[in-house]
């Protein structure tokens, strides 16, 4: 039975809208999970292939789902800049992870040392910019941003550095 109006103002019960939203996002969790599941038993590399991607998609799609049903929920409309610090922090965060990430590749270096230590503030960029997905989901969820592009980014990063994470585990099997 669905709460009252009334109810719903007093912080009691979900609203309908964010029901179906959490439906759909729960469904796309548990068949990306059941086909990621296959991919550490299948012995063909391209079954394997197959079964990962098409798993990726529905758990990235089932991330997308809950944040926008998080903040559609809400009776929140998306805008294009952030509203709140903790977003301005995000875009500020991804932007430095960016700029580790970019400008050290275009260092050039001559001994073995000095490339380890531009692979490593490289790979620090990276970690930075999950960073940033963290503050961003963070700040989607706790303080009620709705920029897109926050959004967008944060969903991006925070779905792909798992993403390759699992893949290098994989890999190893």
């Amino acid at each position: 039975m669905d709460a009252s109006p009334t109810n719903l103002a007093a912080g009691q019960g979900v609203p309908p809208r964010r029901r179906a939203w959490r439906r759909v996002s729960a469904v796309l969790a548990v068949v990306g999970a059941a086909l990621v599941v296959p991919v550490f038993f299948l012995g063909s590399d391209e079954l394997r292939g197959l079964f990962y991607y098409l798993g990726f998609v529905a758990l990235g799609l089932a991330l997308v789902v809950a944040v926008m049903g998080w903040v559609w929920g809400r009776g929140r409309s998306f805008t294009f800049l952030p509203c709140t610090r903790w977003g301005w922090s995000a875009l500020g965060t991804f932007g430095l992870g960016l700029v580790l990430t970019i400008v050290p590749s275009y260092v050039q270096t001559t001994t073995v040392a000095a490339g380890n230590a531009v692979n490593s503030v490289i790979r620090l960029g990276f970690l930075v910019m999950f960073l940033a997905s963290v503050f961003g989901l963070w700040s989607v969820r706790s303080r009620a941003e709705r920029s897109l592009g926050l959004v967008a980014l944060a969903l991006a990063v925070g779905v792909v550095v798992p993403y390759f994470l699992l893949a290098a585990v994989i890999e190893a099997h």
